[in-house]
């Protein structure tokens, strides 16, 4: 994450602090408007599930992503402390907190890349350098990522973040003992239930009790990011299903009508379902129906471990709200 000063750290990996590699159990929290889940991996291990649980917080979050129960969250905290033994952990930083933009910047070499990025912040977003704490990818497969190549125009992707929204959280864990490195709650998710290595595009969509998230995923990173008004409460009135529906085709058809060859990495393939869905069966079968495209549930054990080989306790439904948590437990290691 970048400051005014701060140096480049993994977009993928580590958003703001120093991610859990020395602990025996690696911990995942999220952290939502309503509740915080947790789940770890033990022994820096992903090959079966450690600890997992759900503490109910109520009004955890603003709408805005902003912390609204402080004292709830540090009790929920306090607890998966307790409860786990961590002293690090990799959490969610909420998707509204983010500005999102894509870039062409000239450099003659991987390192040039914060200078180049940074004058161009303030011309993307509401907020000056000084207030933001910032990270990048570039826009291309993960080969090319991990071996970063010295030419002249690269395309980039930037993820923007309030710099006091993101001392509240760091203030927060910090008060209970423990060291919080972040991540973007959809590239959680991303990690979760997208196969590492996978570069085509995925519209990710997770529903919860106050609103829906839509994220398009591609080349393993969150290219945009967008809430709409449907809860998981109502998903059985028309009104609520045809809002959902048109909201996924809208991004389906955008993702679609680029004219250049080289935007075909951008157009989405299938949508993935997460979150505290009732009937997640039901609704997959209805909105592929509807919608024509293919409609996937998340598989949150995607990068952890084969279903052939372990049967974690958690239900296969169970675990769609958990998506979020798995990917920060895996964070450390993708």
């Amino acid at each position: 994450m970048h400051s005014a000063t701060r140096r480049k750290r993994n977009f993928l990996t580590d958003f703001f602090g120093t991610s859990p590699h020395a602990q025996k159990t690696t911990v995942g929290i999220d952290v939502s408007d309503d509740a915080v889940r947790f789940l770890s991996f033990p022994h820096g291990t992903s090959v079966r599930v450690g600890q997992s649980g759900l503490y109910s917080v109520p009004r955890a979050l603003s709408s805005e992503g902003v912390i609204s129960n402080e004292a709830g969250l540090i009790a929920a905290l306090s607890a998966i402390k307790a409860k786990t033994g961590a002293s690090s952990v990799v959490t969610t930083v909420p998707d509204q907190n983010v500005s999102l933009f894509r870039a062409k910047v000239k450099m003659g070499s991987s390192k040039d890349a914060p200078a180049a990025i940074a004058p161009l912040i303030p011309k993307h977003t509401p907020l000056s350098l000084g207030d933001v704490v910032w990270n990048y990818a570039y826009v291309e497969d993960y080969n090319v990522r991990s071996n970063p190549r010295s030419f002249g125009m690269r395309e980039v992707v930037v993820s923007v973040f309030p710099k006091n929204g993101m001392a509240s959280f760091r203030k927060i864990f910090q008060e209970v003992g423990l060291t919080p490195s972040f991540l973007l709650r959809s590239q959680a998710i991303a990690h979760a239930v997208i196969r590492k290595g996978d570069t085509y595009a995925h519209l990710l969509v997770h529903i919860e009790d106050r609103y829906t998230t839509l994220s398009i995923i591609s080349g393993g990173i969150v290219q945009s990011v967008s809430t709409t008004p449907v809860r998981a409460g109502s998903l059985e009135e028309k009104k609520t299903f045809s809002l959902l529906k048109d909201e996924i085709d809208n991004r389906y058809i955008a993702s679609h009508t680029r004219d250049s060859k080289k935007e075909s990495m951008f157009r989405i393939r299938e949508v993935i379902l997460v979150g505290a869905l009732s009937n997640p069966e039901e609704l997959k079968e209805k909105l592929a129906l509807a919608l024509r495209l293919p409609v996937e549930l998340g598989n949150v054990w995607t990068n952890a471990f084969s279903l052939d080989h372990h049967i974690p306790s958690i239900t296969f439904t169970e675990s769609l709200p958990y998506a979020a948590a798995v990917g920060c437990a895996l964070g450390a290691r993708l």
